[in-house]
């Protein structure tokens, strides 16, 4: 499809392709109903007139939506009832448009239509087309922080470390709390065989996100690395505690286990992995190594 452009209306805009169909929305507070499902599909375009109501704001004549009244109380139903108008002018002197610096040659917005973009075409796996967008980004706003992580992303996934690393090494100049950066990075000294490095960066990103599972995994490659299995278990475990699908975290319990020539418990190890991510090449060719030593072969 060509790149969207112009209109970003709901209906019939080109801009809104980029939006996909699922999504959450929740509601809590008073005069909403609780543990309550929705018996129908929600609309995007019925969110705002529904949050219009419960903000006690008037609701224009012909705009687009619903309100959605079943997630009210009877109490919230006349609390939150719909304020409808022919027309709303907005006054200056409560409201006036955003002006973004830069904006007369593109800058913010621009900048973020192509981080979007991008990310859509990553999504799909066209990562050339991606990196063309995160770069425009950048000649827009040289020091975008969501551009810059954004490309490196993609210099990372095409094998092209050593120009990831300065656009990482720059975020965190920056951003230094910016965990995708940081994570990034150990991604970075990893794929480089630098451990101790990768290590610093994969702990550093584990304080910043204690729950960040794919931390815990790489970290504990790192430490299998560096010969130190016992820590690395516990990292593996700490992944699998998070996320027990985790083939990857399970396929470094297998590569302890060989390590400590526990066969049997590495054969395990190698099979679950395969019932995880039955397209793991590595784990089927060291369980078929595994099982023909344990064969005798």
């Amino acid at each position: 499809n060509a790149r969207p452009r112009g209109s970003a209306e709901i209906h019939g805009g080109e801009a809104a392709r980029w939006h996909r169909e699922p999504g959450i929305l929740t509601f809590t507070g008073p005069g909403i109903r609780s543990g309550v499902r929705l018996p129908q599909a929600v609309d995007l375009v019925d969110v705002l007139p529904t949050v219009l109501s419960i903000l006690g704001l008037p609701i224009p004549e012909g705009l687009d939506g619903d309100v959605l009244s079943e997630v009210f109380t009877e109490e919230g139903r006349e609390r939150y009832a719909p304020y409808p108008v022919e027309s709303v002018e907005w006054r200056p002197e409560v409201w006036a448009p955003p002006v973004f610096e830069g904006d007369a040659s593109g800058g913010i917005p621009q900048a973020n239509y192509h981080n979007n973009l991008g990310l859509v075409f990553e999504t799909e796996g066209r990562l050339a087309e991606a990196e063309k967008e995160f770069r425009t980004a950048l000649e827009l706003l040289p020091r975008d922080r969501l551009a810059r992580t954004n490309l490196a992303g993609i210099l990372i996934k095409t094998q092209r470390l050593s120009d990831a690393q300065p656009l990482l090494e720059g975020v965190l100049a920056d951003f230094p709390d910016n965990t995708p950066a940081v994570f990034n990075l150990g991604i970075v000294f990893q794929r480089r065989e630098q451990w101790s490095r990768a290590e610093d960066q994969y702990r550093r990103t584990l304080e910043l996100d204690p729950a960040h599972v794919l931390a815990h995994v790489n970290l504990g490659h790192v430490l299998v690395r560096q010969g130190r299995l016992d820590e690395a278990g516990a990292s593996f475990a700490e992944a699998l505690n998070r996320e027990p699908n985790e083939a990857n975290a399970m396929f470094g319990v297998g590569l302890i286990a060989v390590q400590k020539n526990d066969l049997p418990a590495a054969a395990d190890a190698f099979r679950r992995v395969l019932e995880m991510d039955p397209g793991h090449k590595t784990a089927a060719g060291n369980l078929q190594a595994i099982e023909k030593a344990l064969a005798g072969g």
